[in-house]
């Protein structure tokens, strides 16, 4: 503690007595008290320091604050491009898949309408080594297209030029080369076969193109008539006597003499619908009758 400072001057009376021990008291008490005002100093110096530093601190914490906003900005912007890309490249190998597919079934109705031109061609030789290899593609084209009958039957009209038009086209010229045969097919057993392969031939043909697209008229008839069988029935008939009649026109369009294998023809196109009605009959037989 530092010396009290008691001064020089001489007391003489009570008024300076008071005075001097005032100025001392006041001495006392500013010696006492130096030590704590330091201290409070450097405790407002440490606060004020602390103050700058949170300052900086909660500047510090809002840049990191944007910083992360834009992170997650860019993060959401590159999943969706990579998703973007993703999209686009399962897009790119679903479209080339689908133009390599189109492309494989558009080959057989340029085939197909190639070969039409050939056939219709007045140089057309049956005599020739294409000819059977233009057979066996013709094959190929029309099994493809029975088999297919969505791709190349969207309307009726379509539906009509392929199973009629187009056969009636290539008719007369056929039929004045089988006119030939059958005149013949009585006088030689080897014309008499040849017309059978002929028949069958075609009937074959007819059968693989007409099939698949008369079962999937009498299935969508069956789903249309679920609950009405009656209406299945007369519908389905309406279908089939269509076809029938001109089957039968068509066949003879190409040939003169009757076949049994135009009778079987028409009875396999029957029995699709006949198959498909099959369920409705069990259904309402009566209980306990059986067959």
């Amino acid at each position: 503690m530092a010396r009290v400072d008691l001064g020089s001057e001489k007391i003489e009376n009570a008024q300076q007595f008071f005075a001097w021990f005032a100025n001392v008291e006041a001495q006392m008490e500013e010696e006492q008290e130096s030590s704590y005002r330091s201290y409070a100093a450097q405790l407002s110096s440490y606060r004020d320091h602390c103050d700058s530093i949170l300052s900086e601190v909660e500047s510090a914490l809002n840049h990191l604050q944007e910083l992360h906003h834009k992170h997650l900005l860019v993060s959401t912007k590159t999943g969706a491009l990579h998703e973007a890309c993703e999209q686009l490249l399962q897009d790119q190998t679903k479209l080339m898949n689908m133009a390599e597919n189109i492309s494989n079934k558009l080959s057989y109705f340029n085939a197909l309408d190639h070969l039409r031109h050939k056939l219709n061609s007045p140089t057309v030789s049956v005599t020739s080594e294409s000819f059977v290899p233009m057979l066996a593609r013709l094959d190929d084209c029309i099994s493809f297209i029975s088999s297919n009958p969505h791709d190349g039957t969207n309307t009726s009209e379509n539906s009509f030029a392929l199973f009629y038009g187009k056969f009636r086209t290539c008719a007369p010229r056929v039929k004045s080369l089988m006119e030939q045969i059958e005149q013949r097919s009585h006088l030689s057993s080897e014309y008499s076969s040849l017309l059978a392969d002929c028949q069958h031939c075609y009937l074959s043909q007819r059968s693989q193109l007409l099939t698949p697209c008369v079962s999937d008229a009498i299935d969508k008839l069956a789903k249309q008539y679920e609950r009405n069988p009656c209406s299945l029935v007369r519908a389905g008939c309406s279908v089939l006597i269509h076809v029938c009649q001109d089957e039968y026109q068509l066949f003879y369009h190409f040939f003169s003499k009757p076949s049994s294998g135009l009778d079987s023809l028409l009875e396999i196109l029957c029995s699709v619908l006949y198959d498909s009605l099959r369920p409705c009959h069990h259904s309402y037989e009566p209980h306990g009758n059986t067959h």
